[in-house]
Formats: C-alpha cells, structure tokens, sequence
C-alpha cells in the first residue's frame, strides 16, 4: 500500500507538471498568434495605402498625375523611388530600440504610399487583366508560402543569406539589363526574382516566430515588440509588392509574345 501511495503521489505531481507545461504552450502559442495578427493588420494597412494611391493616380486622377509627370520631369519619380529607400534603413536601425512605435509605422505608411505613386506608373502600363491576374497569383503564394514558413520544422533562415546574394546579383544584372535590353535575360530575371522573394514570404513568416520568442524570453518591452512587428510587416509588404510587380512583368510579356 504504501509502494502504491508513493506511485499516486509521483503520478499527480507529473500531471500537474504537464499542465502547467501546456498551460505555460498555450499561453506562448496565444501571445504569438496574436503578434502574428499586429504585423498582418501592420502589413495590410500599408499594402491597402498602396493599393489605394497607386488606383487613384492611375485611373480617376490619371490625366492630373501624368500632367505632373510631364511638368515635373523625373524629379518626382526618383524622390518616390529612392526616398522608401532611406527610411526602410531608418526603421531597420529603429526595429530593436524604444523608440516610439508611431514613428515606424508613419515611416512604414509613407513608404507605402511612395510605392504607391511608383506602382501606378506600373498600372498605366499595364491590362486589367494581367493585374488582376497578378493580384490573385500574389495572393495564393502568400498564402501558401505563409502556411509553411509558420508550420515548417526546417530552419529556413540557412537559406536566407544565399537569397540575399541572389537578390544582390540579381539586381546588378538588371541594372546592366537597362543598356543590353536582352529579352531572355529579362525573362530568367523576373522568374528569379520571383522564386526569390516567393522564399522570402516562408522565411520572413519563420523569422517572425523566431523573433517573438526571442524578444519574449529576454522580457522585451511592448515598444520594442511593436516596432520590431512594423519592421517585420515591411519585409513581408515587400516581399509582396516585389511579386505583384514582377508577376505583371511576367504576364505582360507572356501576352506580347503571343
């Protein structure tokens, strides 16, 4: 009896271990889905800023903006080109700091409306249809890509860095592309940007799961978490916007060689 008295007492000790254990999985498991949910409200409040600009200026405002880009010349491009540039820098050098979280999500909200105005040059040039299609392709790949980067047991992060120098030389033969004009070439880049920033949608969803535990563990603040979930809704808004953009590319160059 007293055999069976200690083996009552050692099995309710490892019950109550277990559910505090799954007390304390389930409590992660909630702090992380609600993160997740602040950085797709984050992503799709910039992607809505862009989807809204870039409709406005191509299609009701269409004669006013291009009667600007005609009296401004290339100067009002190239400050919505390169000007997102610099303030992605900014938010990235902000992302682990307490710094005010409105700051990084009005840089992030300019940012999209900059890319906004350059993504209308792109909708001007282009069918409904290759954009709607584009929309819905983008779409399906960020979903299933979302899928695997937050269910995948691999660490997708070893492959980060090779996309990185991918990208890198991808956009230097692009740049040598402008003066060659090479179809072909232009035709294995847009598949390669795509299958890069396709990667980069899992990696970058991984890496937010990777980071909120992290930042958990070490007892971070509310602020550093918030701005860290504005800088991770930016890599998943442009990996997005890359796909968009190229998909059209993709498509509009299917519809010309038929």
């Amino acid at each position: 009896m007293q055999n069976n008295f200690f083996k009552n007492k050692n099995n309710e000790r490892t019950t109550e271990s277990n559910s505090t254990v799954n007390s304390y999985i389930n409590v992660r498991d909630q702090g992380l889905s609600k993160y997740y949910s602040l950085v797709y409200l984050i992503m799709f409040s910039g992607v809505a800023m862009t989807t809204i600009i870039s409709w406005l200026l191509a299609y009701p405002l269409k004669n006013v903006f291009l009667n600007f880009i005609m009296s401004s010349g290339s100067f009002g491009i190239l400050v919505t080109t390169f000007a997102p540039l610099i303030l992605v820098f900014v938010m990235g050098h902000n992302a682990n700091k307490d710094a005010p979280a409105k700051n990084n999500l009005i840089l992030f909200l300019i940012i999209s409306a900059c890319y906004g105005v350059t993504t209308s040059l792109t909708l001007l040039a282009s069918s409904t249809i290759n954009v709607v299609n584009a929309l819905g392709v983008t779409s399906l790949i960020f979903l299933l890509m979302s899928i695997l980067g937050r269910n995948t047991k691999n660490d997708l992060q070893r492959g980060r860095r090779t996309a990185m120098m991918l990208l890198l030389g991808v956009i230097l033969i692009s740049v040598i592309n402008i003066f060659t004009k090479a179809a072909t070439l232009q035709w294995i880049l847009n598949y390669a940007i795509l299958g890069i920033f396709t990667w980069m949608i899992a990696s970058d969803q991984q890496n937010i799961k990777t980071a909120y535990y992290q930042m958990e563990d070490m007892g971070a603040t509310s602020t550093t978490m918030a701005n860290y979930a504005t800088y991770s809704a930016l890599g998943l808004y442009l990996d997005i916007l890359n796909i968009f953009m190229v998909l059209i590319d993709i498509f509009g160059g299917s519809n010309n060689r038929n």
